[in-house]
């Protein structure tokens, strides 16, 4: 859990490499300043221009990170944290898990072994073979059938996704692509190139 002794104003921010939180405090004295990182946990300390001092501590990050490759700076009016994600290209929902969390990580991996969508087919994708034409038909029906049926929503998410990440990504989730730009995440072997 998230403490302090004085409670700075704290923002946070992503991309698919790392989380940067800041600490937003005036004049903050970089001798007093510490931050600690574990895979799974930070603590920072630091004393500001007011003469108070501060303390944020989270023992159970949202998920782990690489702590030789995380970083801290303080700057005149903030102290800035740079958290290196394990796995790059994963969002996270905050800087903290929650007890949902791991719910939804659990939903997440069994929808990601079926169809991520509301309907209910259960079409294992790792047994589609490609090389089928009848099977490439039913693929391209498939996906007429599901954005034709999605509300305004699910299809802006699809849309957004698909175009901002070269055709490598396709969401129906509005709330999470909405957050930010999907990154290009080719398949494993691949690499994008920016032509």
């Amino acid at each position: 859990m998230a403490t302090s002794k004085a409670s700075p104003r704290l923002d946070w921010y992503q991309n698919s490499t790392t989380v940067d939180i800041s600490f937003f405090v005036k004049n903050i004295d970089a001798s007093t300043a510490s931050v600690e990182f574990t895979n799974e946990s930070l603590r920072v300390e630091f004393t500001g221009g007011d003469g108070l001092e501060y303390q944020y501590e989270v023992s159970n990050l949202a998920k782990e990170i690489v702590p030789e490759n995380s970083s801290w700076r303080v700057f005149g009016t903030k102290l800035e944290v740079e958290l290196a994600k394990l796995e790059t290209g994963i969002s996270w929902k905050g800087i903290e898990k929650t007890d949902s969390e791991e719910t939804v990580q659990r939903q997440n991996q069994i929808v990601s072994d079926t169809v991520p969508t509301a309907f209910s087919s259960k079409k294992n994708w790792s047994e589609l073979d490609l090389d089928d034409e009848e099977d490439n038909t039913n693929v391209d029906q498939f996906f007429k059938k599901l954005y034709a049926d999605a509300d305004d929503e699910t299809r802006r998410a699809m849309m957004k996704s698909f175009v901002e990440s070269n055709g490598t990504a396709l969401s129906t989730d509005w709330t999470s692509v909405s957050k930010g730009k999907v990154e290009t995440a080719p398949p494993d072997g691949m690499e994008s190139k920016k032509w």
